[in-house]
C-alpha cells in the first residue's frame, strides 16, 4: 500500500518501495540531497549516478520508481539522458524530476518538453521536493499496475482465441468420427428391415454390431459435451484438495490397476490449489486413465506431486513399461494434428487435458525414454501446503 500522500511524510512511516535514481555530479550535491530526502523519505532506496552516461547504464539495467537529475552533467548533460532513456524499454513513462541551479525558462520549458514531469530549481525545498518525489513514485505505481493489467488482457485474448480454434478443431473431427458408427447403424438397420429370412444368427450378430457401434459413439458424445464446457473458457474457481483429487481418480482405476498388477507407488501431500476442482478431476483421470491403459502388467505407476515455489504445483506421472509407440509420444509433444486425421483416444484425452491446464495458465509435456514415459504438468497458482 502507498503512502497517503495528503499527509506530510513521517518519521515513522517505511518508504522502502520508492526506489530513486539521483544523477549529480558533484559529491557534496549528491550527500545533501541523499540526507534530506532519507530524512522526509524514511527507508527510501537510492542508487547514484555521476554523469550521463553512468546513469543511462543504470537505467537499462533495471527499474526505478523516480529519477532525479541535474541539467549539467558530464560526458552527457541532463536533457540527453532524458531523451535517450524513453528509448529504452518500458521507461517511456518513468517519471523524471530535473533538478537544477540552472533556473533559465528556456531551460525548463526545453525540459519539460522533452517529458520530465517536474523541474525543480536549487535551493530547494526539502518538504516539497518529498512530496513530489512521494507522488511520482505513487504515479510511477499505478502505470506499472496498468501496463500489466494491459499485458495479462492481451495474453488473455491470444489464449482464449487458440482456445477458441483448438475447441472448433476438436469439434470438427468429433462429429466427423460420429458420422461413420452412425452410417454403419443405419446401413444394419437397413438390412434387418429388408431381409426375409429371419435367420436369428443374423439378427444376433447383427445386433452386436448395433451394439459395438453404439459403444464407439458414446465416448464421443462425452467428449462433445465435454467440448462446451469451453466455449466462453470460464473456470469456477475454489480450493481443491490435489491430494483428494488423485485419489479419487486411483479409486476409480483400482479394479484396472489391480488386474494388470500395476505396482502403484505415490508421494502425495496435503495440498490446497485454488482451480476448478471439477475440470481438474477430469483433467487427471484424463492423463492416468491412458497410463494405466497402456502399462504392461506388472509394470510400475509412480505419481508424486510438489511444490518447487509458493505459486506452482508439479505433478509427475511415470510409468517405467508402457505400450505408447515413440510417433504417438512425438504426436503428444507436438500439440497439433492434421485436421484431416481422427484422434485417437489417448491423443484425445491428452488433449482435453492439456486444454484444462491451458485454462489454469499451466504448461504440460511428456517424454519417452525406452518403455519408461513421463507426463508433467505445471499448475501455477495461489498455493497453501501443509506437510
Amino acid at each position: 500500500m502507498l503512502p497517503n500522500t495528503s499527509q506530510q511524510p513521517s518519521k515513522s512511516s517505511d518508504f522502502s518501495h520508492i526506489h530513486l535514481l539521483i544523477i549529480e555530479d558533484l559529491p557534496d550535491n549528491m550527500e545533501l540531497l541523499k540526507l534530506d530526502l532519507q530524512d522526509q523519505l524514511p527507508g527510501v532506496k537510492i542508487a547514484e549516478a555521476s554523469d550521463g552516461v553512468e546513469a543511462l547504464e543504470k537505467l537499462r539495467a533495471q527499474d526505478f520508481s523516480v529519477v532525479i537529475c541535474d541539467v549539467l552533467l558530464p560526458r552527457m548533460d541532463g536533457f540527453e539522458v532524458l531523451r535517450q532513456t524513453r528509448q529504452i524499454p518500458h521507461r517511456d513513462t518513468l517519471p523524471f524530476l530535473f533538478l537544477s541551479a540552472l533556473n533559465q525558462e528556456e531551460a525548463i520549458k526545453k525540459g519539460l518538453a522533452l517529458g520530465a514531469v517536474d523541474y525543480v530549481t536549487k535551493p530547494y525545498d526539502e518538504e516539497i521536493l518529498a512530496y513530489k518525489v512521494r507522488n511520482l513514485a505513487q504515479l510511477k505505481f499505478l502505470q506499472d499496475e496498468l501496463r500489466r493489467t494491459q499485458e495479462e488482457l492481451e495474453r488473455a485474448n491470444r489464449f482464449l482465441a487458440e482456445l477458441n480454434d483448438e475447441k472448433n478443431q476438436m469439434l470438427r473431427l468429433l462429429s466427423h468420427d460420429l458420422r461413420s458408427p452412425l452410417s454403419g447403424i443405419r446401413g444394419l438397420a437397413r438390412i434387418l428391415q429388408t431381409d426375409e429370412s429371419g435367420n436369428p444368427e443374423t439378427v444376433r450378430e447383427f445386433a452386436q454390431l448395433i451394439e459395438n457401434s453404439i459403444t464407439n459413439i458414446l465416448p464421443i458424445i462425452d467428449e462433445l459435451t465435454f467440448m462446451s464446457h469451453f466455449s466462453a473458457g470460464q473456470l469456477i474457481k475454489k480450493q481443491c484438495d490435489l491430494e483428494q483429487l488423485l485419489q479419487n481418480v486411483l479409486n476409480l482405476l483400482d479394479p484396472l490397476i489391480s488386474k494388470k498388477n500395476i505396482q502403484l507407488r505415490t508421494e502425495l501431500f496435503s495440498l490446497s490449489l485454488y482451480a476448478d476442482c471439477g475440470k481438474l478431476l477430469q483433467m487427471l483421470h484424463s492423463l492416468i486413465l491412458p497410463m494405466v491403459e497402456n502399462a504392461r502388467p506388472q509394470s510400475t505407476l509412480r505419481i508424486s506431486a510438489e511444490t518447487p515455489s509458493s505459486s506452482t504445483v508439479v505433478v509427475r506421472i511415470e510409468n517405467d513399461a508402457t505400450a505408447i509407440s515413440d510417433a504417438t509420444i512425438a504426436e503428444l509433444q507436438r500439440g497439433t494434428s492434421n485436421n484431416t486425421r481422427s484422434f485417437s483416444s489417448l491423443e484425445m484425452s491428452f488433449r482435453l487435458a492439456r486444454l484444462i491446464i491451458q485454462l489454469h495458465q499451466g504448461t504440460l509435456n511428456i517424454e519417452k525414454s525406452g518403455d519408461n514415459v513421463t507426463i508433467r504438468l505445471s499448475l501455477p497458482a495461489d498455493v497453501t501446503s501443509e506437510s
